[in-house]
């Protein structure tokens, strides 16, 4: 990040805020990341608080592994997101179609 992070990582946030966060998290995929964070990771996550509202708002993210051995990289892919988007609504309309209409019951 060009600047340094404000919040509190440890914190958890009001279920509002988890609302919030969550109806925003699928339009942040379709802008494009940081340049920043494609070479350097945005923030050093522990495992215990590698929770979804809090790697949502990150382009990319070291987390450690509960044992602390070793940590992984996540990086947001928004082509993948879009892809993958495509696909679902792609087999959901074809379900629909598909899909046997429910009729009166014939006893």
């Amino acid at each position: 990040m060009e600047k340094p992070l404000k919040k509190d990582l440890t914190q958890v946030p009001s279920r509002r805020s988890q609302i919030i966060s969550a109806g925003l998290a699928p339009l942040r995929q379709l802008k494009a990341p940081r340049a920043l964070s494609r070479t350097n990771p945005e923030a050093v996550i522990p495992a215990i608080d590698a929770k979804w509202y809090r790697l949502a708002g990150f382009d990319s993210a070291i987390v450690s592994m509960n044992d602390g051995t070793s940590a992984a990289l996540y990086r947001r892919d928004p082509e993948l997101y879009r892809s993958l988007l495509k696909r679902t609504l792609d087999l959901h309309a074809r379900f629909a179609q598909q899909w046997p209409q429910a009729g009166p019951a014939v006893p």
